[in-house]
């Protein structure tokens, strides 16, 4: 993708024990406003490690812009990146009827 990259969240260079390599070859996407990165995951991605550690996936977040959208990869198993992609969904409707309020 073109543009600035404004932050990069996750480390995919450490893997873990139960993480196989060819699960990088086809990582699930979604996007979102960069603003739910934050409101989902906290302030620098700190809960990112736990969302990996109890879903064995690898959560990679690219922020193009802090006001437009993020980019969120999943690593994975298939199966595994399906239920973490709605629950980030999920979340991130929540959050956007938060901010409604």
């Amino acid at each position: 993708r073109e543009g600035t990259l404004f932050e990069v969240l996750g480390n995919l260079t450490k893997r873990p024990y139960w993480f196989h390599s060819e699960y990088l070859k086809s990582p699930r996407a979604i996007h979102l406003e960069a603003w739910l990165v934050e409101a989902i995951f906290g302030l620098g991605g700190e809960h990112i490690p736990h969302v990996e550690c109890v879903s064995q996936t690898l959560l990679h977040v690219n922020q193009w812009d802090p006001d437009g959208e993020a980019e969120i990869l999943i690593f994975g198993r298939p199966y595994y990146q399906k239920d973490v992609s709605t629950m980030i969904m999920n979340l991130a409707d929540y959050h956007r009827q938060l901010r409604a309020q």
